[in-house]
């Protein structure tokens, strides 16, 4: 049953998730969490709106993650933290990719670490030779990076930003009310 259902869920929130995302787009996932047995990242939805002719690029420094990405001919995996400057710095690797840190961000919490390279998303999509005004969408859930990963990605002015902020553990989608403007972007919080 679950074989069945899953793509069609898939689909569903793949269309209120990434409306104005077609068919050929180029789209930017930046974090993911491959730890669910079942196909309900958002790479997944992502790949079903842009179809075979688009392009997604999946961006995430755990390397769980990057072993178990799926494996499709328009996917694009780079396994780096997006950050505002290329550095390294130290990721701490929790019991769920979703739940994840750079050491920066929050020195206090425990787990194992892992040095990561650090990459701004201008210079990503330098690296792979893609036009960044023909990026589409950039969907952002890097648990407390937000603003970092906005930094760096001053070069791609013509997408739609979704953001998934987790403050303190607890799941934001910023999108709905208004919380500040930039040339690029507006950010919204919606408090659940």
């Amino acid at each position: 049953m679950k074989k069945y259902l899953v793509p069609i869920l898939n689909y569903i929130e793949g269309k209120h998730k990434f409306p104005g995302l077609k068919k050929g787009d180029i789209a930017i996932q930046v974090g993911f969490d491959m730890s669910s047995k079942f196909k309900t990242s958002d790479i997944y939805k992502l790949l079903q709106r842009v179809g075979k002719n688009g392009i997604v690029i999946a961006i995430d420094p755990d390397p769980f993650n990057i072993v178990r990405a799926p494996k499709f001919k328009n996917l694009i995996v780079v396994e780096c933290a997006a950050w505002q400057e290329n550095c390294k710095m130290k990721l701490t690797i929790a019991d769920r990719a979703s739940h994840n840190v750079l050491q920066k961000l929050n020195p206090k919490i425990k787990g194992k670490q892992l040095e990561v390279e650090c990459k701004t998303l201008d210079n990503i999509v330098s690296e792979l030779d893609i036009n960044p005004t023909e990026i589409r969408f950039v969907n952002i859930t890097v648990n407390g990076a937000e603003m970092q990963v906005l930094s760096g990605m001053s070069s791609i002015k013509n997408a739609q930003i979704r953001i998934i902020y987790r403050p303190n553990g607890k799941m934001r989608r910023v999108r709905r009310n208004f919380l500040f403007k930039t040339n690029f972007y507006e950010i919204y919080l919606r408090k659940r």
